[in-house]
């Protein structure tokens, strides 16, 4: 009964999708979800090997991770005995005797992460919905190392703490401008160094100072609690308020600048500014069975004025955005009828397409008579 009630909001809401969509919309469901699931979509998206599931889970529990690897060190491992029916044995015993809040938690880990093993399409936010059940068995673990290997905490916490203080003396670093631009190399240098001189200019407000300094406040804190060397749980509160303050001095500082300077908002309002109003046009050549990749941030800024252009009849004249490098292949499909000018070149990496995209005015020419 539980089941079929839990199935009644999303059948009303694909019940009005239908009524908007109609068969294009159960094309998309089918594409999206059945399809994906069997890998036999029309076109290649997000395929990665199943260690990419274990990869994410590792990498998405961090720092925590941290303390797991840390605690290897200081468990006490004995020599296995018996033969694999006896282990066996014991494990279906374990399983059988655990209470319904533990069974039920790790029953959801196993089927969530087997199940999108499975098909060929894996990203990172699948497996969300393991998370929570994830930390119950953390939470059980931290309150296991306090009884019985607190030096596993002490470690873990002093890391923290330490990374706490480090984040604030970087960040001093560069606001007093004493990391070079030539440290960064590579490909994305430009990319780094416009995120290095961000976090160097943008303006320190009451929040954002309390936000830096916050992290090491804690971090002070937790040196207090480890030198009190008390037999309460206190040191596993301060360890947890350092890791909740580099996450708040990040979430709520660092990143909102570094953000700011990888959106593709300020390209979009370049864009408005020369055109500000009417249809403008996008063109790429990646173009599987239909599907195609598209401006989508640029155009979601711009009020959704952006459309493909050999999906629409172009006018004589306008406005057309792609990479720098579409531009020979736009001319050899259409140049012997349009001819392109470039009017805004970007140098901004897109957050979609990693391109680097330029406006062009694009003019049917002229009939020799």
């Amino acid at each position: 009964m539980v089941a079929v009630l839990a199935c009644v909001l999303p059948a009303v809401w694909y019940w009005a999708a239908y009524q908007q969509g109609g068969d294009h919309f159960l094309d998309l469901v089918l594409e999206e979800n059945v399809y994906r699931f069997l890998g036999k979509m029309t076109y290649a998206s997000h395929e990665n090997p199943a260690w990419y599931n274990v990869m994410t889970v590792v990498a998405g529990y961090a720092p925590y991770t941290l303390l797991g690897l840390v605690s290897l060190f200081f468990l006490r491992y004995r020599k296995p005995q018996g033969r694999v029916r006896t282990w066996w044995s014991r494990f279906v015993a374990y399983i059988r005797n655990m209470d319904d809040a533990r069974l039920y938690s790790l029953l959801c880990i196993v089927i969530i992460f087997t199940f999108y093993c499975i098909p060929k399409s894996k990203r990172s936010v699948y497996l969300l919905p393991i998370y929570p059940f994830i930390a119950y068995f953390l939470a059980e673990y931290i309150i296991y190392l306090r009884h019985r290997h607190l030096n596993a905490l002490r470690v873990f916490g002093s890391i923290m703490a330490s990374l706490a203080v480090l984040l604030l003396l970087v960040f001093g670093a560069v606001r007093m401008g004493w990391v070079p631009d030539s440290l960064f190399a590579g490909r994305h240098a430009a990319e780094n160094i416009a995120y290095m001189h961000a976090l160097e200019d943008f303006p320190l407000t009451v929040f954002a100072v309390l936000g830096v300094l916050v992290p090491v406040a804690a971090a002070c804190w937790y040196f207090r609690v480890q030198r009190r060397n008390a037999a309460d749980n206190g040191i596993i509160y301060a360890f947890i308020a350092v890791i909740f303050s580099i996450f708040f001095a990040l979430d709520g500082v660092y990143q909102p600048v570094i953000l700011n300077v990888k959106s593709d908002r300020a390209v979009a309002e370049e864009v408005r500014r020369i055109v500000p109003e009417g249809r403008l046009y996008s063109f790429r050549t990646d173009v599987v069975e239909g599907n195609r990749m598209h401006p989508f941030t640029v155009n979601f800024y711009l009020g959704d004025r952006m459309v493909p252009f050999d999906c629409f009849t172009p006018p004589a004249e306008g406005y057309v955005f792609m990479g720098g490098e579409m531009a020979a292949p736009f001319l050899e499909r259409y140049g012997a009828e349009f001819s392109l000018e470039e009017v805004y070149a970007s140098n901004h990496r897109s957050c979609d397409d990693k391109r680097y995209n330029v406006l062009y005015r694009f003019s049917r020419k002229q009939a020799e008579p």
